[in-house]
């Protein structure tokens, strides 16, 4: 999702208010670090389970907190980018469906009938 790879993953956007496609990412790394934790515990250095069990504690949080709301400095560019155009109606979506003022557009469909 970050590097634009798979872009049709946002769909998921679409049922819950965060960005749970993104969130994803962080949810992964979560689960990925799950099975190692009693082995981290086994380890004869004091510092690094604590490190490592944190660093599994935050990804969990973040990708929790991220289905539901995904602070702007954490998205990627693109993103960003495709939420201004739908902010400011320049998007592909806006630009096909919206009315225009000088009669362009489909907005024949809006006219009403005069009696």
């Amino acid at each position: 999702m970050y590097t634009k790879k798979w872009p049709i993953l946002i769909f998921a956007d679409a049922f819950l208010p965060g960005h749970p496609g993104l969130a994803a990412t962080y949810i992964g790394a979560w689960m990925a670090t799950l099975p190692f934790g009693s082995w981290w515990l086994s380890w004869n250095v004091p510092v690094l389970p604590g490190v490592l069990s944190l660093l599994s504690t935050v990804c969990m949080v973040i990708g929790l907190v991220g289905c539901f709301w995904m602070p702007r400095f954490m998205q990627p560019a693109w993103l960003k980018e495709t939420e201004d155009e739908i902010k400011r109606g320049e998007d592909a979506y806006s630009l096909e469906y919206r009315r225009q003022p000088d009669g362009g557009g489909d907005a024949s469909a809006f006219k009403e009938e005069k009696p």
